[in-house]
């Protein structure tokens, strides 16, 4: 029996959220995260969620909290020399694993990755979990994303933090690329995200914007029309700056085919044949898509080392999926061998 973390129960308290939250479904309470960072743990001490949790358990709404240092990283060139204060956290709303049955009619056939059966949470509630992107550390960055490490906090009594791998668009950058990789997540069995050889991270939802509340230092929200049409082009920016996020387990550091041998090689092969057999391909298979962490995932964190590491294949952007995006099996298997010469190639696997 699987057992999941206290962090996927909700308090049994109740306030109502605004009107954004999906349904009229009684509400779970949670801690006000304005002063989590001052209770001395460090993004480093923060254990990583390495747990498996079902759909249904997964944060309904998602907290997010930024500052100018965030804003400054995103969009430097327009945020520079700029202040303002977040009156609230920036609402976020899960669209993938689907919310409820009427929601999974949208995700264009795409099978979700757990059964209602698997959760044991209680029914009727919205999970309000709060994503703290004031201190987070830098895992990678693309030309249309970027990765960061970052607390993730769970409404449960008490409340449980752990570190989750956030993926989202850079501003003005496509965000089809991370929905599409939503929906591949989304579609993963859980066979391919669990167990002792793991292929992929566990998936911990798709969020998208919801509402946000900001204002200026200055407290001056417009009068003068010029000072009004400046601040709105400074709104279209801000709230640009995070739309939507993919929640991932952060699993390690990209390899160095340099220093991969022969039997590292052979097992990447394994985990790759494994993703094209339950009819999956990753699309870039490069080694900045594979990770590597210390193992086996079957010892405590204390005992693994990379005499045995654990890989996984990130990156699903450019991905297909049977009855995800692609209908045929035959294209399915024609791209997957094409992919498989491409690994050989590069000295990814063997």
């Amino acid at each position: 029996m699987t057992v999941y973390p206290p962090a996927v129960f909700p308090q049994d308290d109740a306030l109502p959220l605004n009107a954004t939250n999906p349904g009229n479904a009684e509400t779970a309470t949670v801690t006000d995260v304005s002063d989590t960072p001052e209770d001395g743990a460090s993004l480093q001490e923060i254990p990583k969620l390495e747990t498996f949790i079902p759909g249904e358990c997964l944060p309904d709404v998602i907290d997010v909290y930024i500052d100018k240092d965030f804003l400054y990283n995103t969009s430097s060139q327009y945020f520079a020399g700029k202040q303002f204060t977040m009156r609230q956290p920036i609402k976020l709303v899960r669209q993938y694993p689907p919310r409820t049955p009427a929601d999974e009619g949208n995700v264009n056939g795409s099978k979700p990755s757990v059964e209602a059966s698997d959760c044991d949470c209680p029914k009727g509630k919205v999970l309000t979990a709060q994503l703290d992107l004031r201190h987070t550390e830098l895992l990678g960055v693309g030309h249309h994303s970027k990765v960061l490490l970052a607390p993730l906090t769970f409404p449960s009594t008490p409340s449980v933090r752990h570190a989750v791998a956030v993926k989202f668009s850079l501003p003005y950058s496509s965000h089809k690329m991370l929905l599409d990789e939503a929906k591949i997540y989304n579609a993963f069995p859980r066979d391919l995200q669990d167990g002792n050889t793991p292929i992929v991270p566990k998936f911990y939802g798709y969020y998208v914007r919801s509402t946000e509340v900001f204002d200026r230092d200055d407290g001056n929200n417009g009068g003068d029309n010029d000072l009004e049409k400046c601040w709105k082009s400074f709104q279209t920016v801000l709230l640009n700056s995070i739309t939507s996020i993919l929640l991932l387990e952060a699993c390690g550091k990209p390899v160095n085919t340099d220093c991969l041998a022969l039997s590292q090689r052979q097992d990447i092969g394994k985990l790759l044949k494994r993703l094209h057999k339950a009819n999956f391909v990753q699309g870039s298979f490069y080694e900045r898509n594979i990770l590597i962490q210390p193992g086996p995932l079957t010892l405590p964190h204390a005992e693994r080392s990379y005499t045995e590491p654990s890989y996984r294949i990130i990156d699903f952007g450019r991905g297909l999926g049977l009855h995800v995006n692609c209908s045929f099996l035959e294209d399915i298997r024609h791209v997957a061998k094409e992919e498989r010469s491409d690994a050989h190639s590069r000295l990814l696997i063997n």
